[in-house]
């Protein structure tokens, strides 16, 4: 198997950092890194620069912790990567990371917001199936 490295040390056995082809453009999300936590409905909203280790220490002091644990490639994966790779998690208790996932916010090239998922709409049934 081939590992290839990018310049700070961050590794892929998927390649997924490189650019496929010129037209390629790589966003990088590593400042974006906000966490809100509401206890009392038990969910989490993170930026996509969060990575699952900056997640866990954020909920371990409130004795909480996510179904997934993220993906194969350790803690220091973003959360929006493994969401976006369909991650598979170090066990198959809890499948895949998008089986955690309850809506998603996304801005598009052209700078539309779409929300998705049980944020998107008021109804009931605007669930991911």
């Amino acid at each position: 198997m081939k590992l290839l490295c990018h310049k700070r040390w961050w590794c892929s056995y998927t390649s997924s950092f490189l650019p496929a082809r010129k037209e390629t453009v790589i966003i990088d999300s590593q400042r974006l890194k906000k966490i809100e936590v509401n206890e009392e409905d038990m969910y989490v909203t993170v930026e996509p620069g969060v990575t699952w280790l900056e997640l866990y220490e954020t909920l371990k002091p409130l004795g909480l912790r996510t179904p997934h644990w993220g993906p194969f490639s350790g803690r220091v994966a973003t959360i929006a990567g493994s969401m976006s790779f369909h991650a598979i998690s170090h066990g198959t208790n809890n499948a895949v990371s998008a089986d955690s996932l309850s809506s998603l916010q996304v801005i598009t090239g052209t700078g539309d917001v779409i929300e998705t998922g049980s944020q998107g709409s008021d109804e009931a049934s605007s669930r991911f199936f």
